[in-house]
């Protein structure tokens, strides 16, 4: 368990901190790790999709789709219009 903390490999130390929770519900810094696990898996995953978004972002610009990208914004996370909306005003997209 020590060594996927410190090769932060939250994905895979998760399951663990779940079956130690298990065995031993009352364990209190298990509970406490299991919470910072679950709030670094929350952010690698929010990390994972604002990449994706600005990659996307990127290739609207190169491919000149953006019309099409902000109306995919749908399907996106709450925080991502936000991107969007800064990615609007930028510089990079006016013309």
């Amino acid at each position: 368990m020590k060594t996927m903390i410190e090769q932060e490999q939250w994905t895979s130390l998760r399951p663990v901190l779940l079956d130690l929770q298990r065995l031993n519900p009352q364990n209190t810094e298990v509970k406490k790790l299991l919470r910072e696990v679950q709030e670094k898996v929350s952010r690698q995953q929010k990390s994972v999709q604002f990449q994706q978004l600005l990659g996307d972002a990127e290739e609207a610009v190169l491919t000149s789709a953006m019309p099409r990208l902000l109306s995919s914004t749908i399907r996106l996370p709450d925080w991502s219009g936000r991107v969007l909306n800064f990615l609007k005003k930028s510089s990079m997209f006016a013309h």
